[in-house]
């Protein structure tokens, strides 16, 4: 969703919103902001008739204000014009709130709890409310749980790119929050005894057969790093076999150049 800070008013109401107040949740969400000149820009609000929750970006840094209470994260800085992921925890049990950047948590606080039971709704908006401090960018995958998510979870959903198990009907189903599915030829399920009743991948020809994913771009556009990890059974033994192959393309001007690269590969001698 893209929201511009040139158009007065532009933000999402919430016409049936959930509760943040008196309860624990963690709230995510997939950022990519366009900075130009703004210094104050919301990202999030929701507004009760004594109280209110604000998610906001303060001069490139993350600022939430609840219960009277604030929290400020600016280590490191949202960068301008990339995707960034950014998670809010609040656990009402110990009255701790967390801010995490990309998965890792970045400051954490303990506030005092107000006893507080109004807790009816005036708005819950996405973006900035008013023709002032609006949102600029895009804005994907916005999500309230009512639940503490721990930080092995959270560091999951910030970095996991695909996840393929292979137990599904559908063998090319990526399991992640992404949905990348792929695509292949000359495969099938096999059930195995590495976990029982619960099936693989298995490649019929080493030469014809091939499981591909497509659309992995911040391999080659943030230099992110990254790690692949699978479980493998072989049955033949070539001079080299490709476990992991990588192809990405480099349009310039009229021509296309594939670059290729074996990021996995094993033979008699090992990996």
């Amino acid at each position: 969703m893209k929201l511009d800070s040139d158009i007065k008013f532009e933000y999402i109401q919430l016409a049936q919103s959930p509760i943040l107040l008196n309860r624990s949740f963690t709230m995510s969400v997939w950022i990519k902001p366009s900075y130009q000149t703004l210094k104050l820009s919301y990202l999030f609000t929701q507004v009760y008739q004594s109280s209110s929750f604000l998610m906001r970006i303060v001069d490139e840094c993350i600022d939430v204000r609840m219960y009277a209470s604030q929290l400020h994260s600016c280590s490191p800085k949202l960068k301008d014009s990339i995707w960034q992921y950014v998670t809010f925890v609040f656990d009402r049990e110990n009255r701790s709130m967390s801010i995490y950047i990309n998965g890792l948590q970045r400051t954490s606080t303990t506030i005092y709890l107000p006893v507080d039971d109004n807790s009816q709704i005036q708005r819950t908006t996405i973006g900035g409310y008013d023709a002032f401090n609006q949102y600029d960018g895009l804005i994907d995958q916005l999500s309230i749980s009512f639940q503490v998510k721990n930080p092995t979870d959270i560091l999951d959903e910030a970095t996991l790119v695909v996840f393929y198990n292979f137990d599904s009907d559908f063998l090319f189903k990526d399991t992640s929050v992404n949905s990348n599915h792929a695509q292949g030829f000359n495969v099938s399920h096999l059930v195995d005894s590495r976990h029982s009743n619960e099936k693989t991948l298995l490649l019929l020809n080493p030469n014809l057969s091939y499981f591909q994913s497509v659309g992995l771009v911040l391999h080659s556009t943030y230099n992110y790093s990254y790690s692949y990890s699978l479980w493998m059974n072989l049955t033949t033994m070539s001079s080299l076999i490709p476990l992991i192959h990588l192809v990405y393309t480099k349009d310039q001007s009229k021509y296309s150049i594939n670059n290729c690269y074996s990021m996995l590969a094993v033979n008699r001698t090992g990996i």
